[in-house]
């Protein structure tokens, strides 16, 4: 498989999101919320390519800890297929590329991807908002200790 930062995921590759756990057990829209680091980092939400890492490297890349956080999987296809009930101007789709770290030569740092588009101009609170609330309800628990 051929990594170049940038370019767009297979629509077949399965992304994981490291999350911090709620209390109801669900996996919370605010599970997609960018962090300061995503959006310094030009608005990209950080995800992991199942492909090339596990859930147990993406936790220790990001220095969190299972006891208090887990992971869920969304399949990137689904991602691009994500649709608002009304479409903004200027609406580009919600996509998943590769993001490399550069200088990360850890075990599964090569999984390093983003999903892109949730942060549009074009958006308003209530479309992010709900934008976050599809991606809840299209990703799969994959990891809760």
């Amino acid at each position: 498989m051929e990594v170049i930062d940038g370019t767009p995921l297979q629509d077949e590759e399965r992304v994981l999101r490291v999350y911090l756990k709620s209390l109801q057990g669900n996996i919370p829209p605010n599970a997609f919320e960018l962090s300061s680091t995503d959006k310094k980092e030009g608005n990209r939400l950080s995800v992991w390519a199942c492909s090339l890492t596990t859930c147990a490297q993406a936790l220790v890349l990001m220095n969190k800890n299972s006891d208090f956080f887990a992971a869920c999987s969304l399949q990137v296809e689904h991602i691009r297929n994500l649709r608002l009930d009304v479409m903004p101007d200027d609406f580009q789709n919600i996509d998943t590329i590769w993001h490399i770290l550069h200088d990360d030569t850890r075990p599964g740092a090569l999984g390093h991807a983003a999903i892109i588009g949730l942060r549009q101009t074009c958006l308003n609170p209530v479309h992010r908002k709900d934008l976050r609330l599809k991606l809840a309800e299209i990703a799969e628990k994959i990891l809760e200790a």
